[in-house]
């Protein structure tokens, strides 16, 4: 009897085992001219600017997230002597001109110096419309990263978790 319930135990305890605690995460994963692009979630791709090398995607909830990556090398602020962290704020430095120019205006967010990159928010009105974008610049091994989360629904705390999560899977 004893070894009957000493099987029972070890088969319940095998199967416990089996479990995944969590269920995987849906990921969209877009391979690229310069690697693959992972999101996590279920993302549309929705259009591509060959210009800026630009994918964007949106999702259930009418979200846009829009991804370059592309070598540090092509952009024109880029200096072989910038480490990461460098490029990283010469980026935000480059595209908060930009967007200073066309009337909005720039809000830095988050600077992570161990990860290298910049968030940052540019808000007012464009084209028309009120914008209210949360970027993050970055930049690692030989890629620059630009991703760009517009949302009305998602908390800016949501942004920046959705944003470094992006940028660290890729």
């Amino acid at each position: 009897m004893a070894g009957i319930i000493s099987l029972l135990f070890l088969h319940q305890t095998f199967q416990e085992a089996q479990t995944p605690i969590s269920k995987p995460q849906e990921q969209t994963i877009i391979n690229t001219k310069y690697g693959r692009i992972s999101i996590r979630g279920k993302w549309k791709n929705t259009a591509y600017n060959p210009d800026s090398r630009q994918y964007e995607f949106t999702n259930e909830q009418n979200e846009l997230l829009a991804i370059t990556k592309a070598p540090k090398k092509d952009y024109p602020f880029y200096s072989s002597s910038f480490t990461d962290n460098h490029f990283a704020h010469a980026y935000y430095k480059w595209e908060s001109e930009f967007w200073k120019n066309q009337g909005l205006s720039s809000q830095m967010i988050l600077n992570d110096n161990k990860r290298n990159y910049v968030i940052c928010k540019f808000s007012g009105k464009f084209e028309q419309k009120q914008v209210n974008n949360t970027f993050l610049f970055a930049s690692k091994k030989g890629f620059a990263y630009n991703i760009l989360i517009t949302s009305d629904k998602l908390s800016q705390e949501k942004k920046i978790e959705l944003l470094t999560s992006t940028y660290e899977a890729n």
